[in-house]
């Protein structure tokens, strides 16, 4: 009667002495099983007897040392490379000299570019100069 409290219907409910399982089911499951588990076992005997016969094959002599640098060259010193580097791209930065003379192109040091720059930048700004915004 409890089960009826429940509020399952009676098809549900198992009637009295009747498993909830089947036994049938239950043993055909575990010869199953043990059947799959003795034939994988025996196949891997079989296996392992048929491979213990195989001789295994001579191992390859090493391969010879290669005589030349294959990678990059290292650093020696970085912070004296780095140093260098620098160096040379200050002088860039700071240096004058014609690019290409025919085209007009010089290199001129960055602080005269950035004045150069201002400058240009407040023609363009002037009224009357020919500027988009006038």
């Amino acid at each position: 009667m409890a089960e009826e409290d429940r509020g399952l219907p009676s098809s549900l409910l198992p009637e009295a002495g009747e498993a909830d399982i089947s036994t049938k089911a239950l043993i055909a499951a575990v010869i199953i099983f043990l059947v799959v588990v003795i034939v994988a076992s025996a196949g891997t005997w079989l296996l392992i007897k048929s491979w213990a016969h195989i001789e295994p094959t001579p191992a390859l002599p090493p391969s010879p040392q290669p005589t030349t640098k294959v990678g990059p060259p290292l650093q020696i010193a970085p912070a004296l490379d780095l140093q260098a580097l620098r160096a040379r791209e200050d002088r860039l930065l700071r240096s004058t000299e014609w690019i290409d003379r025919d085209a007009g192109i010089a290199r001129i040091p960055i602080e005269d570019a950035m004045a150069l720059l201002v400058k240009r930048t407040k023609r363009k700004d002037e009224p009357g100069t020919g500027h988009p915004g006038d």
